[in-house]
């Protein structure tokens, strides 16, 4: 879990999560889960990303008050990464 304090620098990171990890196929599975990921994008994000990039507001608000629904993920979360740029 990457926690980013802007949408902006979530967005970079992801870019260049996406470059580094190509070689290596689907291994790594990134996603931006923010206030404006398209609802049909948050169910994939929830089942099958292993990176999410989010801020604490999307944290606190959509994550944490819904665990049940994030039990997948959260049950295999082995870091969080606080990004205070």
């Amino acid at each position: 879990l990457y926690l980013s304090p802007t949408k902006a620098l979530a967005a970079d990171q992801l870019r260049a999560v996406k470059e580094l990890a190509a070689p290596l196929g689907t291994a790594v599975r990134p996603a931006v889960h923010d206030g404006d990921t398209p609802v049909e994008e948050r169910e994939w994000i929830r089942q099958y990303a292993n990176l999410v990039l989010t801020n604490p507001d999307m944290l606190h608000r959509g994550i944490l008050p819904s665990h049940p629904r994030w039990s997948s993920f959260l049950r295999a979360l082995r870091y969080v990464v606080v990004d205070e740029s």
